[in-house]
């Protein structure tokens, strides 16, 4: 449909009723955590109520619910299992990686929180990328107008602004915890156990640029 617009609109009004509501229900109300999930939960309603409409304002039938075909089912389980093992791959990853952190004690979990937030915030900003190439891709290599040439334009741009992208956000997500430690917090343990990941992380980049340098020769 390439509409941005739509879920920018129902993600801003989510996260503003999220927010409010956490503020409400947390600290005026006293609910602590219970608060929390349910103004997620309003929150997540009110998102899903507005891409609806957005929907139905579109000409689409949203509230429509009819069985697929064994074909669609085919076509649906087709494109869908790739990116449902990667979500699983990536789900499981992560999972484990919290799961070694936390067995290493109070400090380390901490720091590993702080770091993983870090990452989070930095690969937020490769999601236009993704989407973009999700929705004019198929079209430009399959669709009824296609066109071999823009499709190659296309993939040049995503990579260069891809990589800049990666580039700029490497050097940002690896500064920024090392020269302003007390941003996250004030803990000296914490920031020794994050001082101490950064450092590892640069290692093994460096020793990897290496190989591959080596591998080169």
């Amino acid at each position: 449909m390439k509409d941005s617009w739509g879920p920018l609109k129902a993600l801003a009004v989510a996260s503003a009723v999220n927010g409010i509501g956490d503020i409400v229900l947390c600290s005026f109300l006293g609910y602590g955590i219970a608060g929390a999930a349910w103004a997620t939960m309003v929150s997540q309603v009110v998102a899903g109520y507005m891409m609806i409409t957005s929907l139905n304002k579109k000409g689409y039938n949203a509230y429509t619910i009819s069985i697929p075909s064994l074909d669609d089912l085919q076509t649906i389980f087709g494109l869908a299992a790739p990116v449902f093992i990667m979500m699983m791959a990536k789900v499981a990853f992560y999972a484990l990686i919290i799961y070694f952190a936390t067995n290493m004690g109070t400090h380390t979990a901490a720091a590993h929180q702080v770091m993983i937030q870090t990452y989070c915030m930095c690969t937020v900003w490769g999601e236009p990328l993704s989407q973009t190439a999700q929705s004019f891709m198929p079209e430009l290599l399959y669709g009824i107008n296609k066109n071999l040439p823009k499709a190659r334009m296309l993939l040049k741009s995503l990579v260069i602004v891809g990589a800049s992208l990666g580039l700029i956000l490497g050097i940002v997500g690896t500064s920024v915890p090392w020269l302003f430690p007390n941003i996250f917090t004030s803990d000296r343990k914490v920031i020794h156990e994050r001082y101490y990941s950064v450092s590892t992380l640069c290692y093994f980049e460096y020793k990897e640029r290496l190989i591959e340098k080596k591998k080169c020769f």
